[in-house]
């Protein structure tokens, strides 16, 4: 397992969904749906982590 730095997630993230934005307008096709439930994924994990929630993989403690 990898642990990740949460505030670099979240700049990724920002550049990640601003750039599926602009695929999403720039190509209305067969592709939309993928990208806009990357982005939506994004968006949700961004707002988990912006919130305190972390996400440590299936083992449990």
């Amino acid at each position: 397992m990898k642990l990740i730095n949460v505030d670099e997630f979240i700049v990724w993230a920002e550049k990640r969904m601003a750039a599926l934005d602009y695929e999403i307008l720039k190509d209305f096709g067969g592709g939309m749906t993928n990208k806009l439930g990357h982005y939506n994924e994004l968006k949700a994990i961004k707002e988990m982590f912006e919130r305190g929630f972390f996400i440590v993989g299936d083992e449990k403690p």
